[in-house]
């Protein structure tokens, strides 16, 4: 209950940041209805994220190395893309969509400095949680959760913002490589009153 209801929080923060709202106006309500479907967008993205770092792990420990931290790195790196892609596409199933991939490249300073700003995160929370470890295991589950709960929204602003980032300077870019700007292409159309 705890993740369908978290779920639904962190999307509406990522829609509407991607929408360049400063302010979450309005929260889930009471009424599950409203926002059942939002769990499986994080959950499919979680899964589909996780696979392929845990498929490369399964096949080194075939030939007998063990590197327990590739399906985390997997994870770091595709799951911004594979949630993206499903908020693009409207859907937890549409694990793909290419403005969202090409914006890797066309937008590429906006994802390097949300994994910049994300390793800074959990790091943060890392250390906050390692200061207290010294204090006992109560401690350490009481910072936790309220930390947790911080890194949880922060994270999912973040990934809003980036969203933001890309719909605006993506498509100017993607636009510019193709060597015409959206401006040059509204010069280049004729102004049916010349015309006439």
């Amino acid at each position: 209950m705890w993740f369908a209801f978290a779920s639904a929080c962190a999307l509406l923060v990522v829609r509407e940041t991607a929408s360049g709202c400063n302010k979450i106006s309005e929260w889930p309500g009471i009424s599950f209805f409203d926002w059942f479907l939002d769990p499986l967008y994080l959950f499919y993205s979680l899964c589909v994220s996780f696979m392929p770092g845990a498929g490369v792990a399964w096949c080194l420990a075939q030939l007998g190395w063990t590197v327990p931290g590739v399906p985390l790195v997997s994870l770091f790196f595709l799951f911004p893309v594979v949630l993206l892609s499903t908020l693009e596409k409207d859907s937890p199933l549409a694990v793909f969509s290419w403005p969202v991939v090409r914006s890797v490249w066309t937008a590429w300073q906006g994802w390097a400095g949300f994994f910049v700003a994300t390793v800074a995160l959990f790091v943060a929370a890392g250390n906050v949680l390692l200061a207290v470890r010294p204090g006992g295991d109560f401690w350490v589950v009481m910072v936790a959760s309220p930390v947790f709960i911080i890194v949880w929204f922060i994270y999912f602003r973040l990934l809003g913002r980036l969203a933001w980032y890309c719909a605006e300077h993506g498509e100017a870019e993607a636009d510019a490589d193709a060597g015409e700007s959206p401006d040059e292409e509204s010069l280049d159309e004729e102004d049916p009153a010349e015309a006439e």
